[in-house]
């Protein structure tokens, strides 16, 4: 009868350490920046017809982004291939100011018929090439400037400083971003 009440006790010992270790890996993890995970926001692009609206993707880990979107055509075209343009960097934040270093700038194929990237044909990174340079010219990115950001529930507001001024309140430099 000892010996049963001896593995009884071990194995509830057993159980009790195996919940209570669970338990603390479970915690829901609250260190990170509230602005980590993935957001999507629609910028009005120029096109030879007025504008079009094109979705504009970022992604934040606590020091690293990804800017990523679908380059329009800017004359009309049946073609159905369209140029994905990804931008993955540096990200720094200080108080509610974001500054966002590219580090690459990665370009592929992006079918509109089946919805499929292709791989990539071609990558620019900041030892090799002027990364400063290419990001001037492409319209309304978020990379390469700093931003002034807040968070209300879902909803990412950013405000770019695109001329580099220290002037938050440029034309075309504000933008909300939806939680994915």
């Amino acid at each position: 009868m000892k010996y049963w009440k001896f593995v009884f006790n071990y194995k509830l010992i057993a159980f009790t350490i195996v919940l209570i270790a669970g338990s603390s890996s479970c915690k829901k993890n609250n260190d990170f920046p509230a602005y980590v995970g993935d957001w999507v926001t629609q910028k009005p692009i120029p096109v030879a017809t007025g504008f079009v609206s094109v979705n504009y993707y970022l992604k934040f880990s606590s020091n690293t982004f990804t800017e990523s979107f679908i380059d329009v055509p800017r004359t009309p075209s049946y073609n159905t291939t369209r140029k994905s343009i990804s931008i993955e960097g540096a990200l720094s934040v200080s108080d509610s100011i974001m500054t966002l270093t590219a580090n690459k700038i990665i370009f592929s194929n992006y079918d509109t018929a089946t919805s499929t990237y292709s791989k990539p044909y071609k990558t620019f990174t900041r030892d090799k090439d002027d990364i400063d340079e290419m990001l001037s010219g492409f319209v309304l990115v978020t990379a390469g400037h700093e931003a002034k950001y807040s968070i209300a529930q879902d909803k990412l507001s950013i405000v770019v400083d695109y001329n580099r001024n220290g002037v938050f309140s440029d034309d075309y430099a504000s933008f909300t971003y939806t939680s994915q």
